[in-house]
């Protein structure tokens, strides 16, 4: 699953908003609503895409595996 603290911190460290990230995965072709985003950073996601969580990666600068929550072993 995506860790939506750890997105919404990348984000707001690359001073970035909700909109630039949907605009800028447009730029790359990907479908990404801002409400998507609200939803994967407040914890609500729903159903991911692979594409989505590829996007969102590609615009903060960062790999999916980054973006997973990790489970405590």
């Amino acid at each position: 699953m995506l860790d939506g603290a750890k997105i919404r911190r990348l984000r707001e460290q690359r001073q970035l908003s909700r909109d630039d990230i949907a605009y800028r995965a447009r730029d790359l072709g990907l479908d990404v609503s801002r409400e998507t985003i609200a939803r994967i950073e407040n914890g609500r996601p729903g159903t991911v895409y692979l594409t989505t969580a590829y996007a969102i990666a590609d615009v903060l600068g960062v790999t999916v595996d980054d973006l997973l929550r990790r489970q405590a072993s």
